[in-house]
């Protein structure tokens, strides 16, 4: 299973993944400017279905609908929206990417003291 997951995400999500997040981070000046940032629901035809995902933010925990197609992945989606899916198909959990900003500046500045966090 983790196999299967490795690959998944090495060889389907991430890949897919790249062009989504590079216009992320141009559309908001290196995550400087995120306050406009929003789920968006597709327009396609396709048959949806709704998924329901704990976002981790700064300062609270929120529980959203993420309506979900062939056409329109959960992944991307949730990262269009400022927000790193924890699974690389149907995540229950997603964490704003300026938690993960913040998390990774503070374990590379932070001193060698594993009780520090």
């Amino acid at each position: 299973k983790k196999s299967n997951q490795w690959h998944r995400w090495t060889h389907e999500v991430i890949p897919a993944l790249v062009p989504v997040f590079v216009d992320l981070m141009h559309q908001t000046k290196s995550l400087r400017d995120t306050a406009e940032l929003r789920l968006q629901h597709s327009d396609c035809a396709c048959a949806k279905r709704a998924l329901y995902v704990a976002v981790v933010r700064l300062n609270a925990i929120e529980h959203q609908r993420v309506d979900i197609c062939k056409c329109s992945p959960a992944p991307a989606m949730l990262l269009r929206a400022g927000l790193f899916p924890c699974s690389p198909v149907h995540p229950s959990l997603a964490v704003d990417i300026n938690v993960l900003d913040f998390a990774m500046t503070l374990f590379v500045n932070m001193t060698p003291n594993n009780t520090a966090f």
